[in-house]
């Protein structure tokens, strides 16, 4: 998808952008629907096998869909380099929550003027053959293009953190320009260099 030209959200613009981070909600409330309906494929039912049958260790990946848990790896042997897409994080006071549990909080406080933009621009199709023309993004977003964005966005409630009450709210990602937790990156060193063998599947070794 990036590669293609689109353009991804920024952990600085999700960070110091209330409109950002509106329209990255607004977006997900199209996109994530696609990955709610995701199911693991070959490979990742092969490498849950293999873990089961102890002929790989662990897996690390830098996918953020929890395919490989839907396999039957398990959790703790998989090690997700870039987060999940599952789970939501206050940026102030650390409190976790399920993204679905937030995402439901946006759209309830908002239903009203979400029910009027998909009345009037649809919601994003899931059809694979038609994932390109709605450009769902792999951070679970997709695009919106509505001539009166703007308008759309300012409307909009953001809801913050539901604990400590003023706290930014923020996918447990690793978004373009943020940096790895220190703690994922020590882990997954760790795996490599207590390794014989490196089996890479499915990747280019290149972001």
């Amino acid at each position: 998808s990036y590669s293609k030209g689109h353009k991804p959200m920024m952990h600085q613009e999700y960070v110091s952008s209330a409109t950002a981070r509106k329209r990255y909600w607004l977006r997900s409330s199209q996109g994530s629907r696609y990955f709610a309906e995701a199911a693991p494929g070959q490979a990742h039912r092969a490498l849950a096998e293999l873990l089961r049958q102890e002929y790989i260790r662990s897996i690390v990946t830098q996918n953020v869909d929890g395919l490989d848990f839907r396999a039957g790896a398990l959790p703790d042997r998989v090690l997700e380099l870039h987060g999940n897409l599952r789970e939501v994080n206050c940026l102030s006071c650390g409190f976790r929550q399920q993204r679905e549990d937030y995402a439901s909080e946006f759209e309830t406080r908002n239903a009203e003027c979400i029910t009027s933009f998909l009345d009037t621009y649809g919601p994003a199709p899931v059809d694979e053959s038609l994932k390109e023309e709605t450009k769902v993004r792999p951070d679970g977003d997709s695009d919106v293009n509505a001539h009166d964005l703007g308008r759309i966005l300012a409307e909009l409630e953001e809801p913050l953190c539901r604990k400590c009450g003023s706290g930014i709210v923020m996918p447990s990602l690793t978004f373009f320009g943020g940096t790895l937790r220190e703690g994922v990156r020590n882990r997954a060193m760790e795996f490599v260099e207590d390794a014989s063998r490196l089996l890479i599947v499915g990747s280019s070794c290149q972001v």
